[in-house]
């Protein structure tokens, strides 16, 4: 990430607005692991520009998209707007070594607002919200070996797509359209709703708000985010 990209919320920024310079996404030059007891590099992946909030790391395997368009690699600020995050696609790598496991050329320019990834249950699911307030949501079944167990990086490999789903957001205000998902075993708790993560069934909409700038967090038994009554 390049000097003086970072946001910094306590500096004064508010992020409700859907303008360009508020919704500029932080995308990393390269993705790299080191050891931590030794300090030494293990791996670098410069394939394009890493969005950092998609990053996602389950069974071994690091999760990303990454933007192929080097415009704005040219750029002195690592924040980019959504709309230059073209060419975008969806890359595995082993986390160990970081071997690239498999890409896909993949469309999710309706998140423009934010873009998140999360995994479970050989379920990798893509959620985000766009300048007219909508949650888009995608998942995909990651689970199958072949997707693991290749002597070469895969190209266009098939990831099937298991549903995929929009709505109108709950709250729109005080970071409503920037919320991070959760998911607790195979419930997929994003905004105001929970869905069955391999079907996409909505199970409940009635999640209460959280108050103010408050998000979710939880447990395997619990839901933990500021609240009022």
């Amino acid at each position: 990430v390049k000097p003086n990209s970072a946001y910094v919320a306590d500096a004064g920024e508010w992020y409700d607005s859907v303008k360009a310079p508020e919704i500029a996404r932080m995308a990393s030059d390269s993705l790299f692991s080191f050891d931590r007891r030794t300090g030494r590099q293990l791996w670098k992946h410069t394939g394009g520009l890493v969005m950092n909030s998609s990053i996602t790391i389950a069974d071994g395997v690091v999760y990303f998209v990454e933007s192929r368009n080097d415009e704005p690699a040219k750029l002195a600020t690592s924040r980019v707007a959504p709309g230059s995050l073209n060419k975008q696609h969806l890359v595995a790598l082993e986390q160990l070594t970081g071997r690239q496991l498999w890409e896909k050329p993949v469309d999710f320019s309706k998140c423009e607002v934010m873009l998140y990834l999360l995994h479970s249950e050989g379920t990798l699911v893509v959620t985000g919200t766009d300048s007219k307030k909508t949650y888009h949501t995608y998942a995909y079944d990651v689970s199958s070996p072949s997707l693991r167990f290749k002597d070469k990086p895969q190209t266009n490999p098939d990831v099937p797509k298991l549903w995929e789903e929009h709505h109108t957001a709950a709250k729109d205000h005080h970071g409503g359209l920037l919320q991070h998902p959760l998911v607790v075993k195979e419930v997929f708790y994003s905004d105001n709703r929970a869905f069955a993560l391999r079907t996409g069934k909505v199970v409940r909409t009635d999640l209460p708000q959280r108050r103010g700038c408050g998000t979710m967090a939880a447990s395997n038994h619990s839901m933990f985010y500021r609240a009022h009554f």
